[in-house]
């Protein structure tokens, strides 16, 4: 797997959910479509097939994550794993708050960091880079669903910081195509 730098604005994100602990939603950029793209490393949609608690070389704690890809619409094939912040063992946990939580059997649509020098690889812009795929129980049609509760969204042209939804729902096709539409275009 490729290693890269977070950029500073992912750790001032980072850095802004671990001091904000309980006391109030992490501020993130907001971030459109075109953003999100750019600033992915590898765009995925998959099932979750385990999520594990684990600490890392330092003691910190972590979620392990493991994806089995169905589409890639850049990098990752097969079964990708990453890791993220926070998680629990025993009786030590972390929360970040902003952070997307995953559960096995969830299908999802990612948009994945490279992996950061300490092993890290999280969603671009938090809870903004993943989207969880629900089908319609008669018609087996697809919607994109996002959950954003837990941040503000920092507006980059107004300075303004507003909570994000609670949910955002998006029709499958004209999102993925325009996903698709992006990485031909090399956005």
């Amino acid at each position: 797997m490729r290693r890269a730098s977070f950029s500073p604005l992912l750790l001032a994100s980072l850095a802004a959910a671990l001091l904000a602990g309980g006391a109030g939603a992490t501020v993130v950029v907001r971030l459109d479509l075109p953003a999100l793209a750019s600033r992915s490393e590898a765009i995925l949609e998959g099932r979750c097939l385990s999520t594990r608690s684990v600490l890392d070389g330092a003691g910190n704690l972590a979620t392990e994550i493991r994806v089995e890809v169905s589409r890639a619409f850049k990098g990752g094939a097969g079964v990708v794993e990453f890791r993220i912040p926070g998680g629990a063992i025993g009786d030590r946990g972390l929360l970040v708050p902003g952070m997307p939580g995953f559960s096995a059997g969830e299908e999802v649509l990612l948009f994945l960091t490279a992996e950061s020098p300490t092993g890290l690889r999280v969603p671009v812009g938090l809870g903004q880079g993943k989207f969880r795929v629900e089908r319609d129980r008669a018609t087996g049609a697809k919607t994109l669903v996002r959950s954003l509760g837990g941040v503000r969204l920092l507006d980059p042209a107004t300075g303004e910081a507003v909570p994000g939804p609670d949910e955002e729902r998006f029709e499958y096709g004209a999102l993925t195509a325009l996903v698709e539409r992006l990485v031909r275009e090399g956005r």
